[in-house]
């Protein structure tokens, strides 16, 4: 599955619910997509993370879950890809 399935859902989600995920904006309802990265079902490939990633923090996300720790902490170069996704938006 595409990573853009991912924030397709979202803006969708946004518009339904009135919600726009900008700063200042009131908060009533937060949207935190759950997204997989681990190899539970359909393969996810290391170089594919950043953007699965990119696609749920997209606006109107709030946030963004990681699914299935178990085995993603099995597989280092995605646990990797991870931590250099979220460093490069903490800046």
């Amino acid at each position: 599955m595409a990573p853009a399935w991912i924030s397709r859902q979202t803006t969708w989600l946004g518009k339904y619910l009135g919600v726009g995920g900008q700063d200042g904006e009131e908060v009533r309802v937060c949207i935190g997509p759950i997204v997989q990265l681990s190899d539970g079902g359909e393969p996810v490939p290391v170089n594919q993370v950043a953007s699965v990633l990119e696609h749920g923090t997209r606006l109107p996300a709030t946030g963004v879950l990681v699914f299935a720790w178990g085995s993603l902490r099995k597989q280092p170069a995605k646990v990797d890809a991870r931590v250099g996704f979220y460093r490069s938006i903490g800046r």
